[in-house]
């Protein structure tokens, strides 16, 4: 004879574990943009908010919707930034939730090396052209500027506010006796004094002057 026992069962959801971390790597003054995703299988449309906890990672987009899941989910996707203002290894945590369709957790590794040279910038005598340079570190700072061939010229410093770009004016001077010159190649050095890693940063564009029969 079979006997039949009732028992009460209890089911508990636990949080997800990480999700598969991204890793990036990237010249300091660049950025590189990665997408994390994940599967919503809510059965209801949802807004899934993101948000970092380092400042060298960031997403565009605070709030993604999601449509319903239904029985094999939708995907999302979060395009996620990294932007670092040091050298060497950084690690952050992207955090996804959404009241109706859970909590999703990314772990954030970037690698800064140093920075690669750009270029080569053309100028024509006695003309300048403007360089684009961007202050990545999180407080005003002051660089040194410099050229490596005297037929160019630049200012000798510049004092930059955090996370803002400008334009730094070269200046190819060309002969001083007016005649026209051979191609001229030079190097506009780019130089941080300070960085707090305790290395010295140099950002190298290469320069090319030109004269006007070229």
């Amino acid at each position: 004879m079979l006997t039949q026992i009732k028992r009460q069962v209890e089911l508990l959801a636990t949080p997800a574990g990480p999700e598969r971390a991204l890793i990036f790597k990237t010249g300091l003054g660049n950025s590189q943009v990665l997408q994390a995703r994940l599967i919503n299988y809510s059965k209801t449309k949802v807004d899934y908010t993101s948000k970092t906890d380092s400042n060298d990672f960031h997403v565009e987009k605070n709030t993604q919707p999601a449509t319903s899941g239904g029985v094999g989910g939708t995907e999302v996707t979060i395009e996620v930034t990294f932007e670092p203002s040091q050298l060497g290894d950084s690690k952050g945590t992207l955090i996804v939730s959404s009241g109706g369709g859970g909590e999703y957790i990314f772990p954030l590794i970037g690698h800064c090396h140093q920075p690669k040279p750009q270029g080569p910038f053309t100028i024509r005598a006695g003309q300048s052209i403007p360089v684009q340079f961007k202050n990545v570190f999180p407080t005003p700072t002051t660089f040194l500027l410099s050229v490596d061939n005297s037929l160019f010229s630049v200012k000798q410093s510049e004092l930059i506010r955090a996370k803002k770009t400008i334009n730094i004016m070269v200046t190819y001077n060309g002969s001083p006796s007016g005649q026209a010159l051979p191609v001229q190649t030079g190097k506009l050095i780019i130089t941080n004094p300070k960085s707090t890693s305790g290395q010295t940063i140099h950002w190298v564009f290469y320069l090319k002057g030109v004269s006007e029969k070229h």
